[in-house]
């Protein structure tokens, strides 16, 4: 009977053991933080941390924006950026779930300002802006980190780009209050 109860006990410790150190649920189911770490260890690269998304959050934008994800992005990263888009089998890493990411509740985070840049935080990401990482991570894809996304910047124009991300932000409405 002792040894059936240390046999249990163990077993438990090592599925215990096994979920801690997965990545992905290191901040939160379907997380990845490989980008995270990388962005805290070598920072962005300079032709990227200052880029802001200027593009307005209207009607026309959204919309466009919400085409470009279902035809770019949604295969991976699902059509409401889940990360369980039929694509995403098999990958490792699988995508990260996109929502939340430009949630404006979270600490240091702004809504979206009159001349239409998106929410940003300074104190996220090792300081760098969330318009400026999600750019570098759209365009330079996963060449950085070790992922299978494609690097944008080699498909998308740069406003296609900002485009997406304006969708996103808008968390994958392309609804106004304007």
């Amino acid at each position: 009977m002792a040894r059936k109860f240390v046999a249990i006990v163990f077993l438990l410790c090592l599925a215990t053991i096994g979920w801690a150190v997965q990545p992905s649920h290191a901040h939160g189911p379907k997380h990845n933080p490989a980008r995270h770490q990388y962005v805290m260890h070598h920072g962005l690269p300079e032709s990227y941390s200052e880029l802001r998304n200027l593009l307005p959050p209207t009607s026309a934008n959204l919309t466009e924006g919400e085409r470009l994800y279902r035809e770019n992005c949604a295969l991976c990263h699902g059509e409401t950026g889940q990360g369980d888009g039929e694509g995403a089998l098999g990958l490792d890493p699988a995508p990260p779930s996109l929502t939340g990411i430009f949630d404006p509740s979270a600490p240091a985070m702004m809504e979206t300002s009159s001349d239409g840049q998106m929410m940003s935080g300074r104190e996220m990401m090792g300081g760098a802006d969330m318009d400026a990482y999600t750019f570098w991570a759209v365009s330079e894809g996963g060449a950085p980190t070790g992922s299978a996304m494609p690097a944008y910047k080699d498909i998308l124009t740069a406003e296609e780009r900002w485009r997406i991300l304006l969708y996103v932000a808008n968390g994958f409405s392309a609804k106004t209050s304007q």
